[in-house]
């Protein structure tokens, strides 16, 4: 009873401030232009300052004058009428008693109908294993029965800790439950007591990612690489790896990680769109074209982010050092024979069907993950001789073609490199990244008008104001009249 009489006492506050300025007789208005006026004056006085220190040019001060005593035009009152001046006296209008009695009416008894309907007291709270089953998808009952096995283990380990695969249960169960903290450690117990695959790795650098609200810290990238050195393909690992380059700043390198995780990975995979997406946000803030950054492995990277430059991790990141010196670059020696032999195979094969595109594209692929770029250009140019207008195979050439000059010392792309762009832009005249670099090609070459052609499209293709589109300007203008 007490309840619904303060509520009763409350919505009576309430309606009594929002009904007194719709009955109150209206008073004279109150004369704002004074107090504008006196504000654009110091604008003013403060502009010829800011001149005279020389933070402002005398056309910039001119501007800035003209924008302030324009607005002290419009808040100067009209001739003839003084401003302020109401009609005081007048009686309360009917659309006031109207106003007044409709929130005397209508507002407690919608919040009392909205109040009974979705905030009754009788509701009980939602049980916290509801919430973990909606978060799980499973059952309440399913979560329930989880939490209460997960606790049951987690007592049992701290009586009996010499259990690696408990921990490593252990931390799987927490990071489903969203203890996230909880799974950290038991996580880095499993780790202390041998266990190392890479399913473990990656679920403690996700745990890590997760406490630290998104940010991959330093024993978080430790984590990911050493899940890498177990199983160089797991996706997981390579985003977070591409992410933490963002993170420190390095776009260039998160495109390399995340361009090498796109062009490996099948196109129905699901985590395929949200890498596209990535790249195409990356690539727009940093004004960096995709294709002009060769597609990296994250443990081919000759750099370390410097994310794992810190001193937390340092166990981790020892135990990554020291795999990463006996793995030969992720892969071992039986693991390199092996890959050549299937590549060899595949090699052989395409030699008796030479019209099989798929094949040629998965050559080329092997040969980009073999480091053998010239291999790679040349399984590529072959799908292309197949199918001259697939975007995906002359972009895939292109990159080959730049790998290659790269892999020679040459700081220049080949000619067939520009070339292969051309018919980029053949296929899909609106491709920024090759109307950029064919432009800055066409210009190393004197070629002055054909840049000035491609870089004038370039311009009108990007957005109004964008850093990309002020460059596209710049370079314009650097070509001369």
């Amino acid at each position: 009873m007490a309840l619904w009489i303060a509520l009763a006492l409350l919505t009576a506050v309430v309606l009594l401030l929002l009904v007194l300025p719709l009955l109150r007789r209206p008073k004279g208005a109150v004369d704002q232009s004074p107090y504008d006026l006196a504000v654009y004056k110091d604008q003013l006085s403060e502009v010829d300052r800011d001149r005279e220190r020389g933070l402002l040019t005398e056309d910039q001060a001119a501007a800035a004058r003209l924008e302030i005593q324009r607005r002290i035009l419009a808040a100067a009152p009209a001739p003839g009428r003084k401003a302020g001046r109401s009609q005081v006296g007048q009686p309360v209008s009917a659309t006031a008693r109207v106003a007044a009695l409709a929130s005397v009416v209508i507002v407690p008894l919608g919040a009392l109908g909205l109040y009974m309907t979705l905030g009754a007291p009788g509701y009980p709270d939602q049980p916290h294993a509801a919430r973990i089953a909606a978060r799980a998808g499973m059952e309440t009952a399913q979560a329930q029965e989880m939490v209460t096995l997960t606790e049951q283990l987690a007592e049992r380990l701290a009586q009996d800790p010499d259990n690696p695969e408990g921990w490593a249960m252990l931390g799987r169960s927490w990071s489903t439950l969203g203890r996230y903290e909880q799974a950290v450690k038991a996580f880095e117990q499993a780790v202390k007591r041998g266990v190392s695959d890479a399913g473990t790795w990656a679920a403690l650098g996700e745990a890590l990612v997760a406490v630290n609200q998104g940010q991959v810290t330093a024993p978080a990238a430790a984590a990911f690489r050493n899940t890498l050195r177990k199983e160089r393909d797991d996706p997981r690992a390579r985003y977070y790896l591409g992410l933490a380059r963002v993170q420190q700043g390095d776009a260039k390198g998160a495109l390399a990680v995340w361009r090498d995780l796109e062009q490996s990975s099948p196109a129905d995979a699901p985590w395929v769109p949200m890498i596209k997406d990535a790249i195409r946000q990356v690539a727009t803030q940093a004004g960096i074209p995709p294709i002009s950054v060769a597609a990296v492995h994250p443990l081919d990277m000759t750099d370390a982010p410097a994310a794992e430059s810190g001193d937390a991790g340092a166990a981790m990141r020892n135990q990554a050092d020291a795999e990463r010196a006996q793995s030969g670059g992720g892969f071992s020696d039986e693991e390199r024979q092996m890959i050549q032999g299937m590549v060899g195979g595949l090699a052989e094969r395409l030699k008796e069907n030479p019209d099989d595109y798929a094949g040629w594209m998965r050559l080329g692929q092997s040969y980009v993950v073999l480091k053998q770029p010239s291999e790679a250009a040349e399984a590529y140019g072959n799908a292309v001789r197949l199918q001259p207008n697939n975007l995906e195979a002359l972009r895939n050439l292109a990159n080959a073609q730049a790998l290659v000059a790269k892999d020679q010392g040459s700081e220049q792309p080949p000619a067939a490199f520009y070339e292969t762009l051309r018919r980029i832009l053949t296929v899909e005249p609106r491709d920024t990244a090759a109307l950029k670099l064919v432009g800055e090609y066409e210009a190393a070459q004197g070629n002055a008008e054909a840049a000035r052609e491609l870089w004038t499209r370039l311009r009108d293709l990007l957005p109004e104001g964008s850093l990309e589109r002020d460059e596209a300007e710049r370079r314009l203008q650097s070509l001369g009249s």
